[in-house]
């Protein structure tokens, strides 16, 4: 009969295995997105919301085809920060120090947050 410490020690096994094969969105939407086919990675973003996209290789820059949509920058050598403006769909290119390309389709949904019709407007000559 097993120990109940031997138990606990192959639970931990296990569920230590299983997490690290598990990867997370936007490391999974980096590597599909490196692939030498041109497979293209998929992200979604709220207006209003950010995310950040993960490079493996450090970044040497950026594109966005429709600037309108999201603000993109590169706020650390692997990091590209986005952040949703208006909804659409457009393109990010991330050009790394090895010359590869990572491809994304880039969606940015509208915000589902309701505004609350008493609240104070932000708006010049209103709320005074």
């Amino acid at each position: 009969m097993l120990s109940t410490r031997a138990i606990e020690r192959s639970l931990l096994a296990v569920v230590f295995a299983w997490s690290m094969a598990l990867p997370s969105r936007a490391q999974d939407a980096v590597s599909k997105a490196a692939t030498p086919n041109g497979e293209t990675g998929k992200i979604a973003v709220t207006v209003g919301k950010s995310v950040i996209v993960d490079s493996p290789l450090a970044i040497q820059r950026i594109s966005l085809a429709n600037g309108a949509l999201v603000d993109a920058q590169a706020v650390s050598p692997k990091e590209v920060l986005i952040n949703g403006k208006v909804p659409g769909e457009t393109s990010l290119i991330v050009w790394q120090q090895d010359g590869t390309r990572l491809l994304f389709d880039l969606t940015v949904r509208p915000s589902t947050q309701k505004i609350n019709p008493g609240s104070k407007s932000d708006e010049p000559g209103e709320g005074k």
